[in-house]
């Protein structure tokens, strides 16, 4: 009977995963900053586009959603 928990369990976990994935991208944020040359700074974390998280790193897919980090950045003005 453990087996057939264990599986379904398993099965859940991969469903409710999918079900949340997508395709998102990375998003740095500029700060104001008298100090600086160029009158900003971005900061060191980067946001998920898709559920806002914070991240230090730019990985592949981001750690909260699942969201795959292939989308294209929207261009600024």
């Amino acid at each position: 009977m453990k087996n057939n928990d264990s599986t379904a369990w398993e099965t859940r976990k991969t469903l409710t995963r999918n079900s949340r994935m997508g395709h998102a991208y990375w998003a740095h944020e500029k700060v104001k900053s008298s100090t600086s040359v160029t009158g900003y700074y971005y900061i060191r974390d980067c946001a998920c586009s898709n559920c806002g998280q914070y991240s230090r790193a730019e990985l592949a897919t981001c750690p909260n959603c699942g969201c795959v980090m292939d989308a294209e950045r929207p261009k600024t003005v």
